[in-house]
């Protein structure tokens, strides 16, 4: 798991960008905290939460689309709901918003 909250050059839009790696269920409380965090603080922080997470699929949908519709990481952390900034991210889209800001 990677928690970072850099400041961040390479992206003009924010002063400060909270990344989150892992959707395990540690991962999940991880970003449930800072999800909320965020929210608290809006002029400190970009609002989106991105959450890494390995697509695959649950009950025929993938994860990915579960957490973002239903803000539950129901796989690994059943229960548990996710504040509505934290965004599930497939690898590739993952890498090409922290490549691209």
């Amino acid at each position: 798991m990677l928690l970072q909250c850099c400041t961040c050059p390479f992206l003009s839009v924010c002063t400060h960008m909270s990344l989150l790696f892992d959707c395990c269920s540690r991962g999940s409380v991880v970003a449930k905290v800072v999800g909320y965090n965020v929210q608290a603080r809006p002029e400190k922080y970009v609002r989106e939460v991105p959450m890494y997470v390995y697509e695959e699929m649950v009950d025929g949908q993938k994860l990915t689309e579960i957490i973002n519709t239903k803000h539950e990481n129901v796989k690994y952390l059943p229960g548990c709901i996710l504040p509505d900034n934290v965004v599930g991210l497939c690898l590739l889209i993952f890498l090409w918003m922290v490549s691209h800001g």
